[in-house]
């Protein structure tokens, strides 16, 4: 799996089942921008168990967290978080293993 340059060496990974463009399209957003998120926006970003470990799942990096949230959750479940998910200032959800 492709990591997020900026957490390199981290325990944070990058998850979003969300693909293709954001429809918002906030003028101030990069992630729209042809070419300037790190990945591919037509492809979902879902770390496996194993390369998470026990690490933290940051949910939807780079897409709008309100659209399509309850499909996220959905999507996401595999992350063990119960009651720990919580929302951070960004509205990413986080994921930590317990």
């Amino acid at each position: 799996m492709k990591r997020n340059p900026k957490q390199e060496g981290t325990n944070l990974f990058d998850c979003k089942p969300q693909t293709g463009p954001c429809p918002v399209g906030c003028a101030e957003c990069f992630y729209n921008r042809p070419g300037a998120f790190y990945a591919d926006i037509e492809q979902p970003i879902m770390p496996t168990l194993d390369e998470v470990g026990d690490g933290i799942v940051r949910i939807n990096s780079g897409h709008d967290s309100n659209i399509g949230r309850d499909e996220v959750i959905r999507a996401t479940e595999q992350y063990p978080g119960g009651s720990s998910t919580r929302r951070s200032p960004s509205s990413t959800f986080l994921r930590r293993w317990s």
